[in-house]
Parts: C-alpha cells; structure tokens; sequence
C-alpha cells in the first residue's frame, strides 16, 4: 500500500472537471421514480453495491433533493447500506453542485451523516486533484496544501471523518494518513478523522467503498492480529473500531469466530478495542431486533468484554441519532455496570457530535432526553466528558 498524495495538472482537472459535468448532465436527464429506483438498489449485489446504485441515485438527484433521497433510504433500508448509499449522495451532490457549502446545504444527518462525510470526501478529493487511477497526476502536493485544505474542511466530527475516508483514499497506507489529520484537527475532531481512515480501509476490504482503490492491497489473514499496530492509544482505539469487520470479511462472520479472535489478544487495550469492535459491527441490529441484540454482547463470559462490546455497539448506533431508541436499549441491559457504560456510551457519543455547541445548552436538552429513565440515565450525563474506554480498562485490570 504505498501511493504519495498528489496534485493533478491544471490541464487534466479541467479536462476531468468539464467531462465528470457532460456525464452528469447526460445521467441527470431522465428522473427516476423513487418506488421503482428502491426496487432496483434492493437487487444490487453487496459486492457491487455502489456501482449498481450509483446510476439511480443520479437519476433520483432530476427530481429529488439530498435530503429527501436520505430519508427515502433511511426508511427502506438497513443503517450499514443506508450509510454506503448516503455517501454516493453527497459524492454526487458535490459533483454536481462543485461547492461544499451548497452541496452540505441540501444533504441532512440520516444515515449516520453519511452525505456530510461523502460531500467532504470527494471536496477533498476533487480539490486535491486524486483521481481513482494511479498515473494521472503529475504534480506533488506540499505538507502546507494538505494542511490548509484539510482544516478548511475538517469543520466538525463529521466532516473530519469524512477527510479521514479521503486521506485513506489520497496516501493509500496509514501513517502518512494518520499524520495528517494529527496536523488538521484535535480533540473529538481527530478522533472522528482517525476512524475515517480505519473505516475507509474496511469498507476497501468489505468491497463496500464508494470509490475504486486498485494499489490498495488486502491483508494476509495470518496478520490480522498485528494489523492494529499503532502506538497512539487515540489511533489503536480508532483501528481496533473495524477490525472485527475486516476479519468477519476475510475470515469467519460466525459469532463465535469473532470472539476466538478477540480472546487471542493477552493485553487489555486490544482486547476492549476488539470486542468494542464487534458491538459496531453489530450495531446495525439495535435498532431492528433490540432484544437479540442484547445477546450479541450480555452473552460474552468476561465482564470489560460484555461492556466494551456494548460501548462499540451504542456509540456507533448513536451516530444515527435514535436517541430515545438508544436510552430504551441502556434501560434494558441487565447487569448495572454494563448499563452505566451504555449511558456513558450515549451521552459520550452525543457530546462527541455536539462539541461546537455551548456546554449547558447541549446539557439541557439532554436532560430531558433522561425524563423516564432515572438516575443511572443522569450519571450517565454527567460523566459524558469522562472517559468510559477507560473505566472499561481498569476494571479489566482488576
């Protein structure tokens, strides 16, 4: 996986500019119905999913706005291919309109923002000069050109995350990419780029990603477990988030598959990460079938693994901002310490997307979010700037 992040030709981005438009114009020609076009996207093959459907959301995009095509999809299908087909949104968007600002201005928050984090990807992307072929570019970009446009774009957690897919996309491996968006953001922001770029690789090796990636190698299933080797513990954490799903997508997708893998970890920090990483792999049942979704980490034998589990499973669930769907799922865990971490989980999760906004505003509505859940709900709250990741270690230790 190596490739250097470069800048295409003036010539041949305006030549690939002008041409991305007349096949724009031609596939925006005829509106499709959105009856027949979720028809059509529910036969598309997982492994071409966004080929299949990159066609019908053009022709949806005649006669429909972002943010109703995102509603559209967040009714008929499940959150994992909602998110895949939200980032085709605001790829197309972006495309079309070619301004961030006017792209954003038309997509919502459905799909676990997806639109945001396909608008700000391809931005990056486009504006970088990366084309999908190794080959066309001719000219290097500078350390000080990647800084200025990733700040410009990491704006909040969800652009940020939408830069990391692109930086994955732009250097092809994970230090340089993981270097950058230590440069452009910190805090919750460069958190939220970190796990763009993990994310970015399992969706490759899921053959889930919105764009083609040719010079991306997949990796040998014997070095699955050392594939996580970052220091940063910010970075392990984000790696270890899609590891399960990138070992489900190689190897076994059997539940008991994906807990031998994560018990073959001795070290505490890895094995939360892991079992942390199965709850968000499976985060898309919590909202289909809550009660077997319990089973999924409540039946695991160590306690850190049940809570982390739960953790992974909540703070991806919470990006699709179900709320009370999600205090509902707290309240029903059984066993007290796994349901502090699930408040934690949500209220941590929520401050994560809500970090530009004022402390007590965001605190009074949340408030109300805990009215019927008591105080498990309230502590849950007040702790959201604490760390349950933490909390889940040390009791691991013990």
């Amino acid at each position: 996986m190596t490739r250097g992040l470069i800048l295409a030709s003036s010539a041949a981005f305006i030549v690939l500019l002008g041409l991305g438009s007349v096949f724009i114009a031609q596939t925006y020609e005829t509106p499709s119905d959105p009856n027949i076009a979720v028809t059509v996207l529910k036969t598309c093959a997982e492994h071409r999913l966004v080929a299949c459907a990159r066609p019908e959301i053009r022709r949806l995009l005649t006669n429909m706005s972002g943010a109703e095509i995102l509603d559209l999809f967040s009714e008929k299908f499940s959150t994992v291919k909602c998110h895949t087909l939200g980032h085709i949104v605001g790829q197309e968007l972006y495309l079309a309109k070619k301004n961030v600002e006017h792209a954003l201005a038309v997509c919502n928050n459905a799909c676990a923002s997806s639109c945001v984090h396909g608008v700000i990807g391809e931005a990056f992307l486009q504006e970088a000069g990366i084309t999908e072929k190794e080959g066309l570019d001719t000219l290097h970009m500078s350390p000080e050109d990647i800084r200025a446009l990733g700040i410009r774009l990491c704006a909040s957690v969800s652009t940020c995350h939408g830069v990391g897919h692109a930086l994955f996309m732009a250097y092809g491996e994970f230090p340089p990419a993981l270097a950058a968006c230590s440069e452009i953001a910190s805090g919750a922001r460069r958190t939220f780029c970190y796990r763009g770029v993990f994310m970015q690789y399992a969706d490759m090796v899921s053959e889930n990603s919105v764009r083609d990636a040719e010079y991306i190698s997949l990796p040998a299933r014997g070095s699955l477990q050392s594939l996580c080797a970052q220091t940063s513990s910010d970075e392990l954490r984000a790696c270890m988030r899609y590891l399960p799903r990138i070992y489900a997508e190689l190897t076994d997708r059997s539940q008991a598959g994906l807990e031998k893998f994560c018990e073959s970890y001795s070290d505490a920090e890895r094995r939360i990460g892991c079992f942390l990483g199965i709850g968000v792999a499976r985060a898309d049942m919590v909202f289909k079938d809550p009660a077997a979704t319990h089973h999924v980490c409540e039946d695991l034998e160590m306690t850190g693994d049940r809570a982390s589990c739960t953790l992974g499973m909540i703070s991806s669930a919470a990006e699709y901002k179900r709320i009370p769907e999600l205090l509902s799922y707290c309240q029903a865990v059984g066993e007290l310490f796994v349901r502090h971490i699930c408040y934690h989980g949500v209220f941590q999760s929520l401050s994560f997307m809500m970090a530009e906004r004022a402390e007590t505003e965001v605190m009074s509505e949340h408030k109300k979010l805990c009215e019927g859940h008591g105080s498990e709900c309230l502590n849950g709250l007040y702790l959201h700037n604490a760390d349950p990741w933490e909390t889940i270690v040390g009791t691991s230790k013990k």
